[in-house]
């Protein structure tokens, strides 16, 4: 026959006061971090000026690149219509003029920003928002062109 024991008089006093002894730790842990203080940093990051026009800068030069890339393209039409016509006449049986026409202002704009980029990182500028901008206009050339 088993008999239960009860604990020692003093266990469950020690274990009560290791629990408050850790909160007391984390609350305090937490008051050194002063996250309020990294929150009001950030709000005042975010909507400094300094952010603001480089991102302004930044998205203008990517309108800007499209804009250029769009007049490559009409500076350059009989080209790129006569070449995706001898890409055609290869294929038979589907029509890649039509769908190649559209790629080519995307592709243009695609070069042109990954030229940006690399010229940023050359001068030591972020290039963060033109890489994004040129995958995201290389994703959008890979789905358009898998349709």
């Amino acid at each position: 026959m088993l008999r239960r024991r009860s604990p020692p008089s003093g266990v469950f006093q020690t274990v009560a006061i290791v629990r408050c002894g850790l909160r007391w730790d984390f609350a305090a842990l937490l008051d050194g971090l002063s996250i309020s203080d990294w929150l009001h940093q950030a709000g005042e990051l975010a909507l400094s000026r300094e952010l603001l026009e480089g991102v302004v800068l930044r998205l203008s030069l990517i309108a800007g690149i499209f804009a250029l890339a769009w007049g490559i393209r009409l500076a350059t039409c009989r080209i790129t219509d006569a070449v995706t016509e001898r890409v055609e006449r290869y294929f038979s049986g589907r029509q890649w003029a039509g769908e190649l026409r559209g790629l080519v202002v995307p592709v243009y704009a695609w070069l042109l920003l990954l030229i940006a980029k690399r010229a940023m990182v050359r001068f030591g500028l972020d290039p963060g928002l033109i890489g994004i901008a040129a995958t995201l206009t290389a994703l959008w050339i890979v789905l358009r062109a898998s349709r």
